[in-house]
């Protein structure tokens, strides 16, 4: 049989896999489906498409009857993929784990508030898909994070009294727990012994000359090693015998030093002179936000095509030149990526953080996307980037800024006529429980710092009001920059469809509809079955009301601009 013979009938069983896999989806019967989906992709991966499709079966599937080899296997075989999001698959990839296999043997530990090292300990902190997790995820379940933290003190304790031959038997654990620190920024509580068990390691590796790397790691545990200044001029010349510990002073340390070069290259299309932009910008250089490593990529697509299935209406081209879109306040640049498979366009990225804009240029050249330019400026002086747009998405912006509807305002100067606009907003009564929250902290006048983020994290956490302990499921509780965004953002306004409803007829902008979760709208449906019944505000507004979890992330809309003038107010 030669090559051509063998992939042809690579690609029939490839075909053949696929659909077997899709018929157990259709009969429920997800542990199947799964199986033979793994199979068409062991066959052939290639295909983003086809792997993005299944990744999200997966990452969204309670699997029953498992076989845990071949989940294991499954897991290995995503968390090693680039191009999708792992945190989707955080729950079912930690369930296949050493540790979660072995609850009992944690938790008996756990009561004595310190762990042995024994073999069966070493094998849990080895296990792959527990160092990969912590390397390509956000560490999101706060039994996990509880047991990384004792572990954390136990290995500091271990080290500092010489037992070294433990910490070398999981230096792979550490290289991933150390990027995953970085990842988190350090939001894990420590005590006072550890504060001075850490001072003495520093101390000690100061006087070295040469890079101690479980010195190293142990540190980076704790804080970013860029904040150990004696270290800087070795750390950036340093190469390890180690792939794994080269890769990890890649991401904690020289890719910072790379943003801050990329972030200086960035124009500064205005100075930033109101007051409250100011203190929204601090923030965000401090704490540049979201933090991500990996993200799904999409299906490339016209313009045409985006708008549609995004809005059930058409894109109408007027010009017939190359398309623009603006990303207004990009952040990290991760919702740039969801923009960047839209065919022929050139995309503006603009933020008020360079720290976070030279975050996002770095992971934007990192997914090879050519077709940005960044800029630095408040969203009041858009108009000075002297360019009109085809498609603007601004989600989670303008509720930072003093005036929201100024800064709506800017954005429909620079939208063209029948061009297309996404908003997020927060909503007032999604957002009720942390409201309700910071209204405590403002009594307490509590300052954003490491200590009053855990006070407030243990506040949450231990709550009996059911709506505040909730708090600690999202995603944000669990990193430094997404708890200060969640809880201690200075600059925060919410709103109500009402509102919305008046600001959007205001600014001559139509209403196209909701991106909700789609559960929430098969029941608004229920409720309110009309023609195009999900267009109407006022439903929206009795629904939310009904349900106040419909919009407990915030409003993600899209509005289009009508170029004829307002006549009749719907």
């Amino acid at each position: 049989m030669d090559a051509n013979d063998i992939k042809v009938k690579e690609a029939i069983g490839f075909k053949e896999y696929l659909e077997i896999g899709d018929s157990y989806y259709q009969k429920n019967d997800i542990d199947s489906a799964i199986k033979n989906y793994y199979s068409a992709l062991k066959i052939d991966s290639t295909n983003p498409k086809v792997l993005l499709n299944i990744y999200i079966k997966f990452s969204s599937t309670q699997f029953l009857n498992t076989n845990d080899k071949l989940m294991k296997e499954i897991c290995l075989f995503f968390l090693n993929q680039q191009n999708i999001c792992h945190r989707y698959g955080f729950d079912n990839f930690l369930r296949f784990t050493l540790y979660s296999k072995n609850k009992d043997f944690i938790e008996n530990y756990k009561l004595n508030k310190h762990y042995k090292f024994n073999n069966k300990l070493i094998s849990i902190l080895n296990d792959k898909i527990l160092q990969l997790i912590l390397k390509r995820c956000l560490v999101v379940d706060s039994d996990l994070e509880e047991f990384l933290t004792q572990i954390r003190k136990n290995l500091l304790e271990i080290y500092t009294s010489r037992t070294n031959d433990i910490i070398k038997r999981i230096y792979k654990f550490l290289i991933c727990f150390a990027e995953q620190c970085f990842f988190n920024e350090y939001i894990f509580k420590l005590t006072k012994k550890e504060e001075k068990l850490l001072l003495k390691v520093e101390k000690e590796l100061s006087k070295k000359k040469k890079i101690d790397e479980y010195d190293l790691l142990l540190i980076s545990l704790y804080k970013p090693i860029k904040s150990l200044n004696f270290l800087n001029n070795k750390l950036g010349i340093y190469q390890s015998k180690s792939k794994d510990f080269n890769d990890y002073l890649k991401f904690t340390f020289r890719d910072s030093e790379y943003e801050n070069n990329l972030a200086n290259e960035i124009r500064e299309i205005s100075k930033i002179n109101n007051k409250k932009s100011l203190i929204v910008k601090h923030q965000y250089e401090e704490n540049p936000f979201p933090r991500w490593r990996t993200t799904n990529l999409p299906d490339k697509t016209d313009l045409k095509d985006f708008i549609y299935k995004k809005t059930k209406n058409n894109f109408i081209d007027y010009d017939r030149k190359k398309k623009k879109i603006l990303i207004a306040g990009c952040g990290t640049g991760q919702q740039i990526l969801n923009y960047s498979g839209i065919n022929d366009v050139d995309i503006c990225a603009v933020d008020i953080s360079k720290t976070s804009l030279g975050y996002a240029k770095r992971m934007t050249d990192q997914y090879k996307i050519q077709n940005i330019k960044y800029f630095q400026t408040d969203l009041l002086n858009i108009d000075l980037l002297k360019k009109s747009f085809d498609m603007i998405v601004c989600t989670g912006v303008l509720h930072h800024m003093e005036k929201p509807f100024e800064g709506l305002k800017s954005l429909c100067k620079v939208l063209k006529p029948n061009g297309f606009l996404k908003l997020g907003l927060y909503s007032t009564i999604g957002r009720s429980s942390i409201k309700e929250l910071r209204s405590d902290i403002e009594r307490l006048d509590l300052d954003f710092n490491k200590k009053n983020m855990s006070r407030i994290r243990e506040i949450i956490s231990n709550s009996e009001n059911n709506e505040i302990k909730n708090l600690s499921k999202f995603t944000d509780f669990y990193s430094t920059s997404g708890f200060r965004d969640l809880i201690f953002n200075r600059i925060e306004h919410t709103f109500n469809l009402i509102e919305i409803k008046n600001e959007i007829f205001k600014h001559n902008l139509k209403f196209l509809g909701f991106e909700v979760i789609s559960n929430y709208l098969q029941m608004f449906k229920v409720y309110y079955p009309d023609y195009n019944s999900e267009l109407n505000l006022m439903y929206w507004n009795d629904f939310e009301i009904n349900f106040p979890k419909t919009f407990v992330s915030m409003y993600n809309f899209w509005v289009s601009k009508n170029y004829l003038p307002k006549m009749v107010k719907n």
